[in-house]
């Protein structure tokens, strides 16, 4: 990668890192672990009996909560890889 590039994703990671941080992203954290749960606990109790459009409906919104929270929750690991990145580049 290149120099500016990896600076950029120290970025985007630290300002993800501190919104992971603030209260409110352990809101929206605490919230998204919620719906994750509730839609495993959806799809457990209604594969059988679902309309398969349900059922996708139902994937469609883990897949997306289960990104988010994703994002937030690895924002502090990403970062640290991306400082290493960096500091790799630089002494090249």
């Amino acid at each position: 990668m290149e120099k500016e590039e990896v600076e950029k994703d120290i970025d985007k990671y630290a300002k993800l890192e501190s919104l992971a941080n603030s209260q409110g992203g352990a809101l929206l954290i605490k919230g998204l672990k919620s719906d994750i749960s509730d839609s495993v606990a959806n799809l457990i109790s209604g594969y059988k009996k679902l309309p398969h459009i349900e059922l996708i409906a139902i994937i469609a919104k883990l897949e997306a909560n289960y990104g988010m929270y994703q994002v937030l929750s690895r924002s502090s690991k990403n970062k640290k890889m991306a400082k290493d990145e960096l500091e790799r580049i630089l002494t090249e």
